[in-house]
């Protein structure tokens, strides 16, 4: 049985607009606390709102680590250090 729809006020948040989702209808509808969502906005005035399926534990840790990467940097010449003590006026 579909659940009824939700009458919400868009309120404000600084100077954008901001949207606060509680309640056991949250639970119902089958968002529980921990849930990772995915937000889509596939035409204004229209968000659809996913539960991401968990993530296995055993599988995240057989993610490798990003490539680090590393940067060279040359060194200043001495002017720069120069024009640090002394600013031109």
């Amino acid at each position: 049985m579909p659940a009824k729809a939700r009458k919400l006020t868009v309120s404000s948040y600084d100077t954008h607009s901001k949207l606060l989702l509680a309640g056991v209808w949250l639970d119902r509808a089958g968002f529980q606390p921990g849930d990772k969502v995915t937000i889509t906005n596939p035409e204004p005035g229209r968000l659809i709102i996913e539960v991401l399926p968990p993530i296995d534990a055993t599988e995240e840790q057989q993610k490798e680590p990003p490539a680090l990467t590393t940067l060279q940097v040359a060194e200043p010449e001495p002017k720069f250090y120069r024009s640090l003590l002394f600013p031109a006026a």
